[in-house]
Protein backbone atom coordinates (compact mmCIF):
# COMPACT_ATOMS: atom_id res chain seq x y z
CA UNK A 1 0.00 0.00 0.00
CA UNK A 2 1.03 3.58 -0.45
CA UNK A 3 -0.10 6.42 1.79
CA UNK A 4 0.86 9.87 0.63
CA UNK A 5 2.31 11.47 3.76
CA UNK A 6 2.32 15.22 3.18
CA UNK A 7 3.41 15.99 6.75
CA UNK A 8 7.04 15.01 6.13
CA UNK A 9 9.55 17.10 4.13
CA UNK A 10 10.50 15.82 0.70
CA UNK A 11 14.00 14.42 0.27
CA UNK A 12 16.09 12.62 -2.33
CA UNK A 13 16.83 8.95 -1.78
CA UNK A 14 19.17 6.45 -3.42
CA UNK A 15 16.78 4.14 -5.30
CA UNK A 16 19.44 1.85 -6.78
CA UNK A 17 19.02 -1.88 -6.40
CA UNK A 18 21.96 -3.09 -4.29
CA UNK A 19 21.61 -6.75 -5.22
CA UNK A 20 21.40 -8.83 -8.38
CA UNK A 21 17.90 -9.82 -7.25
CA UNK A 22 15.05 -7.56 -6.24
CA UNK A 23 13.37 -10.38 -4.30
CA UNK A 24 14.30 -9.00 -0.89
CA UNK A 25 13.04 -5.55 -1.87
CA UNK A 26 9.57 -6.82 -2.69
CA UNK A 27 8.73 -9.82 -0.56
CA UNK A 28 10.35 -9.23 2.83
CA UNK A 29 8.91 -6.76 5.36
CA UNK A 30 11.00 -4.24 7.24
CA UNK A 31 12.64 -5.39 10.47
CA UNK A 32 10.90 -2.74 12.54
CA UNK A 33 7.25 -1.81 12.54
CA UNK A 34 6.55 1.66 11.17
CA UNK A 35 4.08 3.58 13.29
CA UNK A 36 2.65 7.07 13.26
CA UNK A 37 0.07 9.04 15.15
CA UNK A 38 -2.45 9.45 12.29
CA UNK A 39 -5.89 7.94 12.83
CA UNK A 40 -7.12 5.02 10.65
CA UNK A 41 -9.59 7.37 8.97
CA UNK A 42 -6.83 9.85 8.11
CA UNK A 43 -4.71 7.05 6.65
CA UNK A 44 -7.67 5.75 4.64
CA UNK A 45 -8.16 9.16 3.06
CA UNK A 46 -4.50 9.15 1.99
CA UNK A 47 -4.53 5.64 0.54
CA UNK A 48 -3.85 5.73 -3.20
CA UNK A 49 -3.37 2.11 -4.26
CA UNK A 50 -2.69 -1.46 -3.20
CA UNK A 51 -1.32 -4.34 -5.26
CA UNK A 52 -2.76 -7.80 -5.96
CA UNK A 53 -1.03 -11.06 -6.84
CA UNK A 54 2.52 -10.79 -8.17
CA UNK A 55 4.17 -7.76 -6.60
CA UNK A 56 5.56 -5.02 -8.81
CA UNK A 57 8.88 -3.37 -8.00
CA UNK A 58 8.45 0.31 -8.87
CA UNK A 59 12.23 0.85 -8.91
CA UNK A 60 13.35 -2.00 -11.16
CA UNK A 61 10.07 -2.01 -13.15
CA UNK A 62 9.88 -5.80 -12.81
CA UNK A 63 7.45 -8.30 -11.28
CA UNK A 64 8.30 -10.61 -8.39
CA UNK A 65 7.11 -13.68 -10.27
CA UNK A 66 4.91 -16.25 -8.62
CA UNK A 67 5.36 -15.21 -4.99
CA UNK A 68 1.84 -13.97 -4.17
CA UNK A 69 -1.35 -15.67 -5.34
CA UNK A 70 -4.01 -13.61 -7.10
CA UNK A 71 -7.43 -13.83 -5.43
CA UNK A 72 -9.20 -16.87 -7.02
CA UNK A 73 -12.71 -15.38 -7.09
CA UNK A 74 -11.52 -12.11 -8.61
CA UNK A 75 -9.53 -14.10 -11.16
CA UNK A 76 -12.71 -15.99 -12.14
CA UNK A 77 -14.47 -12.68 -12.79
CA UNK A 78 -11.61 -11.39 -14.94
CA UNK A 79 -11.48 -14.68 -16.85
CA UNK A 80 -15.22 -14.47 -17.56
CA UNK A 81 -14.74 -10.95 -18.96
CA UNK A 82 -11.83 -12.12 -21.13
CA UNK A 83 -13.95 -14.94 -22.55
CA UNK A 84 -16.91 -12.61 -23.15
CA UNK A 85 -14.91 -10.20 -25.28
CA UNK A 86 -13.39 -13.10 -27.24
CA UNK A 87 -16.79 -14.30 -28.47
CA UNK A 88 -17.16 -12.65 -31.94
CA UNK A 89 -20.78 -11.57 -31.42
CA UNK A 90 -20.21 -10.19 -27.93
CA UNK A 91 -16.90 -8.63 -28.92
CA UNK A 92 -18.51 -6.67 -31.75
CA UNK A 93 -21.29 -5.50 -29.45
CA UNK A 94 -18.73 -4.33 -26.90
CA UNK A 95 -16.44 -2.59 -29.41
CA UNK A 96 -13.65 -5.20 -29.10
CA UNK A 97 -13.93 -6.61 -32.61
CA UNK A 98 -10.15 -6.31 -33.11
CA UNK A 99 -9.43 -8.55 -30.12
CA UNK A 100 -7.79 -11.76 -31.35
CA UNK A 101 -6.72 -13.08 -27.96
CA UNK A 102 -8.24 -16.39 -26.83
CA UNK A 103 -9.96 -15.48 -23.59
CA UNK A 104 -9.95 -19.07 -22.37
CA UNK A 105 -6.18 -18.72 -21.95
CA UNK A 106 -6.47 -15.68 -19.72
CA UNK A 107 -5.22 -15.78 -16.12
CA UNK A 108 -4.80 -12.86 -13.73
CA UNK A 109 -1.23 -12.71 -12.42
CA UNK A 110 -1.10 -9.19 -11.01
CA UNK A 111 -3.36 -6.23 -10.43
CA UNK A 112 -3.76 -2.85 -8.77
CA UNK A 113 -6.64 -1.31 -6.88
CA UNK A 114 -6.57 2.47 -7.32
CA UNK A 115 -8.38 4.72 -4.86
CA UNK A 116 -9.43 8.16 -6.12
CA UNK A 117 -10.90 10.94 -4.02
CA UNK A 118 -12.78 13.80 -5.69
CA UNK A 119 -9.56 15.72 -6.41
CA UNK A 120 -7.45 12.81 -7.65
CA UNK A 121 -6.12 12.38 -11.18
CA UNK A 122 -3.91 9.90 -13.02
CA UNK A 123 -1.40 11.11 -15.59
CA UNK A 124 -1.33 9.65 -19.08
CA UNK A 125 0.75 6.48 -19.28
CA UNK A 126 1.14 3.08 -20.99
CA UNK A 127 1.15 -0.27 -19.16
CA UNK A 128 3.93 -2.15 -20.95
CA UNK A 129 5.95 -4.01 -18.33
CA UNK A 130 4.13 -7.31 -18.89
CA UNK A 131 5.76 -9.80 -21.26
CA UNK A 132 2.35 -10.81 -22.57
CA UNK A 133 0.97 -7.81 -24.42
CA UNK A 134 -1.67 -9.79 -26.32
CA UNK A 135 -3.86 -10.52 -23.30
CA UNK A 136 -6.28 -7.70 -22.43
CA UNK A 137 -5.81 -5.36 -19.49
CA UNK A 138 -9.16 -5.59 -17.68
CA UNK A 139 -10.60 -3.22 -15.08
CA UNK A 140 -13.89 -2.37 -13.40
CA UNK A 141 -15.03 0.66 -11.44
CA UNK A 142 -17.26 1.33 -8.44
CA UNK A 143 -18.17 4.59 -6.73
CA UNK A 144 -17.81 7.97 -8.40
CA UNK A 145 -17.88 8.44 -12.17
CA UNK A 146 -14.78 9.70 -13.95
CA UNK A 147 -13.60 11.12 -17.26
CA UNK A 148 -11.25 8.59 -18.82
CA UNK A 149 -8.93 9.56 -21.69
CA UNK A 150 -7.75 6.96 -24.20
CA UNK A 151 -5.26 7.96 -26.87
CA UNK A 152 -2.90 6.14 -29.23
CA UNK A 153 0.51 4.52 -29.07
CA UNK A 154 2.20 7.95 -29.00
CA UNK A 155 1.44 11.16 -27.17
CA UNK A 156 0.76 12.82 -30.53
CA UNK A 157 -2.69 11.21 -30.77
CA UNK A 158 -5.50 13.42 -29.47
CA UNK A 159 -7.19 11.37 -26.72
CA UNK A 160 -10.86 10.45 -26.74
CA UNK A 161 -12.80 11.19 -23.53
CA UNK A 162 -14.94 8.37 -22.15
CA UNK A 163 -17.38 8.64 -19.25
CA UNK A 164 -16.81 5.69 -16.93
CA UNK A 165 -19.64 5.05 -14.49
CA UNK A 166 -19.82 2.85 -11.43
CA UNK A 167 -20.14 -0.75 -12.58
CA UNK A 168 -18.50 -0.19 -15.97
CA UNK A 169 -15.95 -2.72 -17.20
CA UNK A 170 -13.09 -1.62 -19.45
CA UNK A 171 -10.92 -4.06 -21.42
CA UNK A 172 -7.89 -2.68 -23.26
CA UNK A 173 -7.27 -5.18 -26.05
CA UNK A 174 -5.87 -5.18 -29.55
CA UNK A 175 -4.23 -1.87 -30.46
CA UNK A 176 -5.57 -0.17 -27.33
CA UNK A 177 -3.44 -2.43 -25.11
CA UNK A 178 -0.47 -0.13 -25.80
CA UNK A 179 -2.45 3.10 -25.86
CA UNK A 180 -1.77 6.06 -23.58
CA UNK A 181 -4.56 6.51 -21.06
CA UNK A 182 -5.30 8.53 -17.94
CA UNK A 183 -7.92 10.02 -15.63
CA UNK A 184 -8.06 13.84 -15.59
CA UNK A 185 -11.31 14.27 -13.66
CA UNK A 186 -13.38 12.58 -10.95
CA UNK A 187 -17.04 13.64 -10.96
CA UNK A 188 -18.39 14.46 -7.49
CA UNK A 189 -21.84 13.36 -6.31
CA UNK A 190 -22.19 10.63 -8.94
CA UNK A 191 -22.03 7.41 -6.90
CA UNK A 192 -25.22 5.35 -7.34
CA UNK A 193 -27.62 5.28 -4.44
CA UNK A 194 -27.48 1.51 -4.08
CA UNK A 195 -23.85 1.90 -2.96
CA UNK A 196 -24.18 4.92 -0.70
CA UNK A 197 -27.77 4.88 0.62
CA UNK A 198 -28.08 2.19 3.26
CA UNK A 199 -31.86 2.04 2.72
CA UNK A 200 -31.69 1.75 -1.06
CA UNK A 201 -31.13 -2.00 -1.03
CA UNK A 202 -33.79 -2.98 1.51
CA UNK A 203 -35.84 -4.66 -1.22
CA UNK A 204 -32.85 -6.82 -2.16
CA UNK A 205 -33.12 -10.34 -0.74
CA UNK A 206 -29.36 -10.43 -0.07
CA UNK A 207 -29.03 -6.96 1.45
CA UNK A 208 -29.26 -8.37 4.96
CA UNK A 209 -26.12 -10.42 4.35
CA UNK A 210 -23.96 -7.31 4.31
CA UNK A 211 -24.48 -5.49 7.62
CA UNK A 212 -20.93 -4.11 7.46
CA UNK A 213 -21.74 -2.16 4.29
CA UNK A 214 -22.46 0.82 6.53
CA UNK A 215 -18.70 1.30 6.77
CA UNK A 216 -18.17 1.28 2.99
CA UNK A 217 -21.09 3.47 1.95
CA UNK A 218 -19.67 6.81 3.19
CA UNK A 219 -16.33 6.11 1.51
CA UNK A 220 -17.88 5.25 -1.86
CA UNK A 221 -19.99 8.40 -1.79
CA UNK A 222 -16.79 10.47 -2.15
CA UNK A 223 -14.37 8.07 -3.86
CA UNK A 224 -13.86 6.04 -7.02
CA UNK A 225 -12.33 2.58 -6.72
CA UNK A 226 -10.77 1.02 -9.83
CA UNK A 227 -9.65 -2.60 -9.83
CA UNK A 228 -7.51 -3.79 -12.73
CA UNK A 229 -5.76 -7.04 -13.61
CA UNK A 230 -3.28 -8.24 -16.17
CA UNK A 231 -1.67 -11.46 -17.39
CA UNK A 232 2.09 -11.04 -17.16
CA UNK A 233 3.41 -14.09 -19.05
Amino acid sequence: MLANDTTRPQCLIDSRILSDSFDSTVTKPKDTFYSQSASPQALLDRLRWCTLGWQYNWTSKLYDLGVSEFDPELNELMQAIAVAITNPTRAAANYCSDNTYDGTQYESHAGIINYYDERATMAGHVDKTEENMDAPLISFNIGLDCVYLIGGTTRDTVPTPVLLRSGDVLAMCGESRLAYHGVPKILANTSPAYLTDLDAGNNDVVAGKYPQWQYFAPYLSTHRVNCNARKCL
